[in-house]
Formats: C-alpha cells, structure tokens, sequence
C-alpha cells in the first residue's frame, strides 16, 4: 500500500500490525479510523523504550486483529487505510 511502512521484525509475525503512514502523524490516523468504527491504537515510542531509542522509532499505529475479527473488518480497514494515502505522492 503507498505511504504504509511497516515495523514489525522478525520472521514469524504475529497478527500486531505495528506500522506508519508516511505523511500522516499515527494520532491522526487513529482518529480518522475511530471516526469510521474501526479500532487502532497508537504505540508511542514509550511503550518499547529499548527498541524505539535503537531503531529512533515514531508513534506507531497498532492495528492487532483477533480470531473474531471477520474478513470484511479487515477488507474495511485497509479500504480505509487507502483512502487515507490515496492523496500521498509516489
């Protein structure tokens, strides 16, 4: 997806999704998801003190869906999430 960086390490991942939206400040994200009913968190760098210092890590947006969560919840955040970097440069 544009503009969509993902943070997670590691070979086997879970199913946290720790990522950005270039352009996009991770609170602002947040709000604009929670308007439309979707739930995601926003991590900031105190939350993973070590980590964030070693790899100057920003806030990050923390979408981390569950076995109830349905394949149209997961279709609508990420429909939403590229409405929100549709306007994003190349």
């Amino acid at each position: 997806m544009r503009g969509a960086i993902l943070h997670d390490l590691g070979r086997t991942p879970s199913a946290i999704v720790s990522f950005t939206l270039a352009g996009i400040e991770a609170e602002e994200v947040v709000q604009r998801l929670q308007a439309t009913q979707i739930n995601v968190l926003v991590s900031p760098p105190s939350s993973t003190p070590l980590d964030a210092v070693k790899r100057h890590l920003p806030s990050l947006i923390r979408a981390s869906p569950h076995y109830y969560n349905t394949e149209a919840e997961i279709d609508a955040l990420v429909s939403a999430l590229e409405k929100l970097t549709a306007g994003l440069g190349s």
